[in-house]
C-alpha cells in the first residue's frame, strides 16, 4: 500500500500518530491534508519529548509566519516521556470496524517522506481481518502513560474503547514492542533454539559499539553480519570491532544523493530466514537495553517466513560489505 492511499483511505475517523521527530510545516500541508481528505477528524502526534521541546522554542516564529496554523484545532500534539528514545514509527487510523497501521522506519518530517530512504508497511486490522489488533493494545496503553495531555489520553481512550479491539493481545503478535521488554529478548522467545550463520541489515545509524552484533552472534549463531549503512552515519569506533564475536562488515549505501534511514535485520541460515523491519537501528539501546535503563521504545514488524524475492533488492545493499576491523 503506497503512503498515500494509506492516508486517504476512507472509513477511518482518527489517527494517532508516533514519531520521534516532527515537522509541523511538512505535516499540515501534506500529512493533514491527505487524512482530512480520507475523511480522519481526530488527529494526535506524539513525538519524542526531547525533540517536542526543541520544537516549541521554534513555534512561536513559526506560528507568526503562519506557516503553523492548525495546531491544538485540527491535531493535538504530545511528548513521549522516556528514559531513553521514544523512537517508533506506528500510525493508526481507527474506524467502526477496525484500523489501518503503518510501521516503518519514517519520521513525520519532509526528509521521511521523500529525503531518505525508508521503509515501511501497512495492513488493515480489526473485524473480518486475518490480523485482529489485539496487539495494539499493551502498545496504546504504554504510550498513554507516557504522555501528560489529556487531549492524548483522549484520543488513545477513543481507540482503546473501539468495539473491534480484544481486550487482550493474542499469541505471535505481527509486531515487536520495546516498551516492556527489549527486542533481543522477544527475538529469542520468537524463535527460541533457532541458529543463524548470517545477519545482513540495513541501518540509518549506529552507536560506537558493535553490541549487536555480538549478540548476535552469541545468542543466535551469526558468524557473519553485513551492515549496510551510509558512513557518514556509522559511529562505530575501531576499537569496538576488531572482536565482536564474528565477522562483522560494513558497506557503504550510496545509491544517491539520499541517506539511508530504513532499518531491516535479516537472518538465515539451517533454521531458514527471518526478518524484522520497522524503527530499530544497529544500536544497544534499540535491541538491547531495557527502556527502564535508557533504552529506546521502538517498533519492528516480525517476517517469520519472509519471501527472499522481495527482500533480495535491499539485501543487495549489503553485497559489497568490506570487514569492519
Amino acid at each position: 500500500m503506497k503512503l498515500r492511499e494509506f492516508l486517504r483511505r476512507p472509513g477511518f475517523d482518527s489517527a494517532l500518530l508516533l514519531t520521534w521527530s516532527f515537522d509541523p510545516v511538512f505535516f499540515e500541508r501534506v500529512f493533514l491534508r491527505l487524512l482530512h481528505a480520507g475523511g480522519t477528524g481526530r488527529v494526535s502526534v506524539v513525538m519524542d519529548h526531547r525533540r517536542q521541546q526543541e520544537l516549541l522554542q521554534r513555534l512561536p516564529e513559526l506560528v507568526a509566519a503562519q506557516s503553523v496554523s492548525a495546531l491544538g484545532t485540527e491535531y493535538c500534539l504530545d511528548g513521549a516521556q522516556s528514559a531513553g528514545h521514544f523512537h517508533p514509527k506506528l500510525w493508526v487510523r481507527s474506524g467502526p470496524n477496525g484500523a489501518l497501521v503503518w510501521v516503518g522506519s519514517g519520521n513525520l518530517t519532509a526528509f521521511g517522506w521523500s529525503g531518505q530512504w525508508e521503509l515501511g508497511t501497512a495492513w488493515e486490522v480489526g473485524v473480518d481481518q486475518e490480523d485482529d489488533g489485539g496487539w495494539l493494545r499493551p502498545i496504546l496503553q504504554d504510550v498513554r502513560g507516557l504522555c501528560g495531555r489529556v487531549a492524548t489520553h483522549e484520543a488513545i481512550d477513543h481507540i482503546l474503547r473501539a468495539s473491534w479491539l480484544p481486550e487482550a493481545p493474542g499469541s505471535n503478535a505481527p509486531v515487536l514492542w520495546s516498551g516492556r521488554r527489549t527486542l533481543a529478548q522477544q527475538v529469542l522467545d520468537r524463535w527460541p533454539g533457532q541458529r543463524f550463520e548470517r545477519a545482513q541489515m540495513l541501518t540509518g545509524s549506529t552507536d560506537k559499539s558493535a553490541s549487536l552484533a555480538r549478540w548476535a552472534a552469541t545468542s543466535l549463531g551469526v558468524s557473519r553480519f553485513e551492515l549496510a549503512v551510509t558512513l557518514g552515519r556509522c559511529d562505530l569506533q575501531a576499537e569496538q570491532v576488531k572482536n565482536p564475536s564474528c565477522d562483522l562488515r560494513l558497506a557503504n549505501f550510496a545509491s544517491d544523493a539520499r541517506p539511508l534511514h530504513a532499518k531491516l535485520l535479516w537472518l538465515s541460515g539451517n533454521d531458514g530466514a527471518r526478518a524484522l523491519m520497522g524503527s530499530a537501528n544497529f544500536s544497544a539501546s534499540a535491541w538491547l537495553r531495557p527502556v527502564s535503563e535508557g533504552g529506546n521504545h521502538e517498533l519492528v514488524t516480525v517476517y517469520d517466513a519472509p519471501h527472499s524475492d522481495a527482500f533480495e533488492p535491499l539485501l543487495q545493499q549489503c553485497a559489497s560489505a568490506m570487514p569492519a576491523a
